[in-house]
């Protein structure tokens, strides 16, 4: 039997993800899903809507079999290490499949992922970063060099950049890829189509308290309580008095800050009231915004370079339905890393940089619960038991 891991953050989980799912099953047939997870804060450098174990629950309830938790640390990071964490967890708990949505073609994707593991590539892009473009930019004008506009469109879709990052840190384990063409709306857009919205416009729909956005969630039980809702908004003033309190030398530690940007924040944070302010100053065309939020999550939580750099530390299980606990058992035969089902157990088996990463989550749960509209205690990593769906 196929296990498949999906990569995701369910923010939240929506009528796509469900159309992924049983696209995964119609294609594959009997097969074990292993959700690999975003905790309290995303990619994007943001809170999650919801916390993740409400988010895991909706999961497992729509066709998800076991759900393991991506830390913190690696969540809110660049494409390359948010992939390539998640592959690495997928992998320890038997994943011979990955999928994910795409916007274009596997063809395309697998070619391109190809060119940019190639050291011609990997010089062509050093030099684009040298002459002072983002990464995103620089990646898209290496491309450009060596395969053409043409070929390079690509990476439009930022579906697609992260699906090439998911093939580059697959195949040296051996694990297939099964990409899936994405239906409905394109990432982040601000229309809707039929039974489809994307999850920023179903966030923004939340957060305005409109209940249209429940016609695009196949599960919006732990979202309908308008105060249970979570928004970067609500924790600025925490974050500006955690920037308040740093020197350039507390900024330069944390991860993305190079070449003296370190200052220009330091200055920043002097100098204006509000994170959009800040971000907006210290903005330039090698640094672009998602960058740059973070930064600011990086400082409000505490996440250092020496944090990002380190390898994966363990597997923590936050839920799972009948197969997924079956697989799990089987997975962890083999499973090279700690698998973690409690986490004061979990606290209690690592030590170091590992148990660093796993106490970042715990406090990534805390502060999420303070980006609610009604402000709730701390303690949910201790009190919430696992999901058994």
């Amino acid at each position: 039997m196929k296990t498949v891991g999906v990569i995701c953050e369910f923010n939240p989980f929506h009528n796509g993800h469900k159309y992924l799912i049983e696209s995964i099953r119609k294609q594959l047939g009997g097969c074990c899903i292993v959700g690999i997870m975003s905790g309290s804060f995303v990619q994007r450098g943001d809170v999650a809507i919801a916390d993740k174990f409400s988010r895991a629950n909706a999961a497992l309830n729509n066709g998800v079999d076991l759900i393991a938790e991506l830390p913190t640390v690696y969540a809110v990071s660049s494409g390359e290490i948010f992939a390539k964490s998640g592959v690495c967890i997928a992998h320890n708990l038997g994943c011979n499949v990955m999928a994910f949505g795409i916007e274009g073609d596997r063809e395309s994707l697998i070619k391109t992922a190809e060119i940019q593991s190639t050291e011609q590539f990997k010089n062509q892009l050093k030099k684009q970063l040298t002459n002072g473009l983002s990464y995103p930019a620089a990646v898209e004008k290496s491309l450009v060099e060596l395969w053409g506009k043409e070929n390079a469109e690509v990476l439009s879709g930022p579906n697609n950049i992260l699906g090439i990052e998911y093939i580059k840190a697959a195949k040296p384990l051996g694990i297939d890829i099964l990409p899936i063409k994405r239906t409905g709306v394109h990432h982040d857009s601000h229309r809707t189509n039929g039974d489809f919205a994307s999850a920023s416009q179903i966030r923004n729909m939340l957060l305005n308290n409109d209940l249209h956005s429940f016609d695009y969630l196949p599960d919006y039980s732990y979202l309908s309580d308008p105060d249970s809702l979570c928004s970067v908004k609500n924790i600025e003033g925490a974050l500006l008095y955690k920037l308040r309190t740093m020197t350039p030398g507390d900024f330069a530690v944390l991860p993305d800050v190079t070449e003296g940007l370190e200052n220009r924040i330091f200055q920043a944070v002097k100098n204006y009231n509000s994170i959009p302010e800040i971000i907006d100053a210290v903005k330039t065309k090698r640094y672009t915004h998602a960058r740059l939020r973070r930064i600011m999550i990086y400082a409000l939580l505490g996440i250092t370079k020496e944090m990002q750099c380190f390898p994966v530390p363990y597997v923590r299980i936050l839920g799972f339905n009948k197969p997924g606990e079956i697989a799990l058992k089987s997975a962890a035969e083999n499973c090279r890393l700690p698998i973690i089902t409690r986490t004061a157990n979990g606290l209690r088996q690592l030590d170091g940089i590992s148990r660093t990463i796993l106490e970042k989550d715990i406090l990534a749960s805390d502060i999420l619960n303070l980006a609610k509209k009604s402000p709730q205690k701390c303690g949910d990593d201790y009190c919430k038991a696992l999901i058994k769906a």
